[in-house]
């Protein structure tokens, strides 16, 4: 679909860039994905500790096991619980070397503030993290091999209705496995709740970035961190309320952006998009 008027890149390099793009789900030829009902009985039902247990099972194939650690961390991350995403970073590394040095950072950090940051930069550049178990065969890039296009990225706010073919729609509903306890799935209900609380992602990302940037101004990831959070919280990004928009959040992180990090790439970048936006023929 290469078209020279569309890309600044040649054929040759849109091409080779594509191949790779494609190169994580060529051994999925050969395995078994979990489908939208098993994630759904994992993401309901199973709490922190269920999944990281899972993640354990010699039942679970070792190709499923990075996808349950990263939304432990993810999750751990998101529900304040230090001490089991400090215990999963390091297994985390050994599964997912693109984010090794990213969690050395994180472990190294001396205060639970520093770690917090951390784990949102973290969060910034690999775009597919969430605290769900995904169904299908996952997905896994970085902010640059998307070339900051997160249309689908992170997590949504979990459906709580189902809609059907004539139409109608009603509450959503997911049986419990018999096997997990009351006292499991209890907990497993309380995390769910304060995840709904917490909602998508790209507002939540915005708003964490902000509280960053009045901790750490001087960051010099800053600039990234702030064009990362506009950039998830464009109109384009579909999927979690469609056209409901943290704009507030969105016009907040460009400001600064712009005010105090002006000569910055990120600033520049910006300004570019911004201007092809409006003239779209470059005149």
């Amino acid at each position: 679909m290469w078209e020279p008027e569309s890309y600044e890149e040649s054929k040759e390099e849109y091409e080779r860039k594509t191949e790779e793009s494609f190169k994580q789900f060529l051994p999925w030829d050969e395995r078994k994905a979990f489908d939208s009902e098993a994630a759904d009985l994992f993401n309901w039902h199973f709490s922190l500790n269920a999944l990281l247990e899972a993640a354990h099972s010699t039942e679970l194939p070792d190709y499923q096991k990075k996808s349950f650690l990263l939304a432990v961390w993810t999750r751990a991350v998101l529900l304040k619980n230090d001490s089991v995403a400090r215990q999963v970073a390091p297994e985390l590394a050994t599964q997912v070397p693109e984010m090794s040095s990213f969690l050395d950072n994180y472990l190294n950090a001396k205060t639970r503030t520093q770690r917090d940051s951390e784990a949102l930069y973290i969060m910034l550049k690999f775009s597919n993290l969430s605290p769900y178990v995904p169904y299908g065969v996952p997905e896994f890039s970085t902010a640059e091999e998307t070339d900051y296009y997160f249309e689908t990225s992170w997590w949504c706010k979990p459906e709580a209705i189902e809609y059907h073919m004539d139409g109608t729609e009603s509450p959503k509903v997911v049986p419990a496995p018999r096997f997990i306890g009351p006292q499991a799935l209890s907990a497993a209900k309380r995390e769910r709740a304060a995840l709904i609380a917490i909602g998508d992602a790209k507002s939540w990302l915005g708003k964490r970035v902000l509280e960053w940037a009045k901790r750490s101004p001087a960051d010099p990831r800053m600039p990234e961190a702030l064009y990362i959070a506009i950039q998830a919280n464009k109109s384009y990004k579909y999927g979690c309320g469609s056209w409901e928009q943290d704009e507030d959040t969105r016009n907040e992180l460009e400001e600064l952006l712009k005010e105090k990090y002006p000569n910055s790439s990120w600033s520049v970048r910006l300004a570019k998009e911004e201007t092809n936006t409006e003239n779209p023929d470059g005149r």
